[in-house]
């Protein structure tokens, strides 16, 4: 039982985002870094989350750009548009992006601005050049974004086999105590 939680800690010790706290003591103080822990990741996620949206919008305003019902003009408006309402959600929710993605929005809005004023009769160009420049270095990050996670589900699913292992230990130390003959 000893050595199943000696390795839960070592576990737990050995993870990057735990090695700055103290070691646990006990399953309590293990409950409590655990807690912790959860609490640490909440903003990770949420930047994870506000990439994946980012990229959203990015391939929203590349179909609005590839629609053929509507004129180059009139797509790139309702890009402008598209871009416009997403800052105005962003700021409403207050939400915290990174300064890399706030790089790349603004270069996405200056190749949508740039393209509005040369007023052009075909955008296929454009569509392109936003693919490859706005839509694939988005498309990078969140992919990074969910390598990292995938890496995190394993170094959690490690934690719970060593943490039923340490249950089924407990369990069987506790099933052999209803084997004990009755004191008289």
């Amino acid at each position: 039982m000893k050595t199943t939680v000696v390795t839960f800690l070592l576990l737990c010790t050995s993870m990057p985002t735990v090695l700055s706290a103290q070691p646990a003591k006990d399953l309590f103080d293990a409950q409590q870094a655990a807690r912790q822990h959860e609490r640490d990741l909440t903003q990770g996620l949420e930047l994870a989350h506000e990439a994946a949206n980012e990229l959203r919008l990015l391939l929203q305003v590349e179909a609005t750009l590839g629609d053929p019902e509507v004129t180059p003009v009139t797509a790139l408006d309702r890009a402008i548009d598209q871009m416009d309402h997403h800052d105005r959600e962003l700021q409403r929710r207050r939400a915290n992006l990174p300064t890399d993605m706030h790089r790349t929005i603004a270069s996405a809005r200056d190749i949508l601005f740039q393209a509005r004023i040369a007023v052009p009769t075909d955008i296929t160009q454009l569509r392109d050049r936003w693919h490859h420049e706005v839509v694939h270095p988005m498309a990078k990050r969140v992919f990074q974004d969910t390598r990292a996670i995938n890496n995190l589900l394993a170094a959690y699913a490690q934690i719970e086999n060593t943490l039923r292992q340490a249950e089924y230990g407990e369990l069987a130390a506790l099933a052999g105590t209803e084997n004990l003959p009755a004191i008289p």
